[in-house]
């Protein structure tokens, strides 16, 4: 029987969230929750672990107690989407760890979500994808947690802009060091809200288990996938 046999409500969580210019780790035991982020150039397995490494230690457990890797899928930068599912695949590997993949986008949501009181709060989730397309998501709040309104979808600049200009609950920009790139969102109210792995644990704790040939980045265009393979 592996580690993950005690269930995630048990022993070490961690999270990985790469997708973005901002990566973070987080590690939950024992009723705390840590956060350790990294400078954007340095989203690498050689940095990733490290960083976890400082957490279990200011936590005080060992990497024996693992049960759970949490880690974002994307969508976002593909170099850092596959550094992070490759480490959370490492991590789990001969370990009897189990591993849950979670859309980054849900991650920048529920920040977002929290950072309302309103039972009806809706939330779009805007990421420039570059090539003249926008990647982007609508979530609504769902007791504790939320719930899809309109799954992560690769867009064109005119579905972008008409989908962001309709929508009247808050907007959240993954990344705005492109913002100028939003320049026809000018009328919109929308602020920077990165993913962040102490987000993804909120939202992956408590999943079913995945099997990690399951667990893959979130590639919204056919030519990332198979960009991927060669």
């Amino acid at each position: 029987m592996g580690a993950g046999s005690g269930g995630p409500g048990r022993g070490l969580v961690v999270a990985l969230e790469t997708s973005t210019r901002r990566p973070t780790v987080a590690a939950r035991s024992g009723g705390r929750t840590l956060e350790r982020g990294l400078d954007g150039e340095r989203a690498h397995a050689s940095d990733l672990l490290p960083a976890l490494g400082v957490l279990l230690e200011q936590l005080g457990v060992d990497r024996k107690a693992l049960v759970r890797v949490v880690v974002g899928v994307g969508p976002g930068s593909l170099t850092g989407m596959r550094v992070g599912v490759a480490t959370a695949l490492g991590l789990v590997q001969g370990s009897g760890a189990e591993i849950v993949g979670v859309p980054s986008f849900e991650a920048a949501a529920l920040r977002a979500l929290r950072s309302t009181e309103r039972a009806d709060a809706r939330v779009q989730v805007l990421c420039d994808a570059r090539g003249g397309r926008f990647d982007l998501a609508e979530y609504e709040r769902a007791g504790d947690g939320l719930r899809a309104l309109f799954e992560p979808t690769s867009l064109t600049l005119e579905e972008a802009a008409g989908r962001t200009l309709r929508f009247d609950g808050t907007q959240v920009l993954c990344d705005a060091s492109s913002r100028e790139r939003f320049a026809w969102a000018d009328g919109v109210r929308s602020a920077e809200l990165a993913p962040r792995a102490t987000d993804l644990i909120a939202l992956g704790a408590a999943r079913p288990a995945q099997a990690p040939a399951d667990v893959e980045p979130l590639y919204l265009r056919a030519w990332e996938g198979r960009t991927r393979k060669r």
